[in-house]
């Protein structure tokens, strides 16, 4: 919080290399007047690693109603460009899965008309959200969602979120906690 106090009051600059480090922590634990000043940061500069690293520290949001305000931030403010919309499904996917699913479903029409021209994006913005639970059972849930869309020109990119939810999924089996603890505590 120091650093961040320092490069905003224009003390000392934030290194790059600490920049993401910063932001996320500053979503995650400051206060609301530091995620404000943080996004005016993102407001005002004119460096675009810089604002898409403001963009990927949403998602570190502790709370899924401000998740849900930064994702409608991001949809519908204008402020962000259509292509950095990515970046902020992917980490609300990651620690706000379930509020980023839904607003998938919620507004299928803004999905659908800003990224389906473009089958790169519009494959890495699902599969990304898909991607974002290690539950399985999701599967069959997201294959009845998408069955009476327009998916054709994403069907692989799904495929691939899908094996990597069951990859997730058999991994956390293997890795239970109790095998973990027990397996510490034998061996430390």
């Amino acid at each position: 919080m120091e650093l961040f106090k320092n490069d905003t009051e224009g003390t000392k600059t934030l290194s790059k290399d600490l920049r993401s480090l910063v932001f996320k922590a500053v979503v995650k634990y400051g206060t609301d007047e530091q995620i404000d000043t943080l996004m005016k940061k993102y407001r005002t500069s004119e460096i675009v690693d810089e604002k898409l690293s403001v963009i990927r520290a949403l998602g570190y949001v502790e709370s899924d109603e401000k998740a849900l305000k930064f994702i409608e931030w991001g949809a519908s403010s204008g402020e962000v460009k259509t292509q950095d919309f990515m970046y902020l499904s992917g980490t609300m996917s990651v620690f706000h899965f379930d509020v980023m699913w839904k607003y998938l479903q919620d507004h299928w029409k803004f999905f659908n008309d800003n990224f389906a021209k473009s089958g790169f994006m519009f494959g890495s913005i699902l599969r990304t959200i898909v991607s974002g639970t290690n539950d399985a059972a999701m599967i069959n849930v997201f294959r009845k969602y998408f069955e009476d869309k327009d998916i054709s020109r994403v069907t692989k990119s799904l495929e691939h979120a899908y094996t990597t939810i069951i990859s997730k999924s058999h991994w956390l089996e293997m890795c239970r906690e109790e095998d973990i603890v027990s397996w510490i505590n034998k061996n430390c």
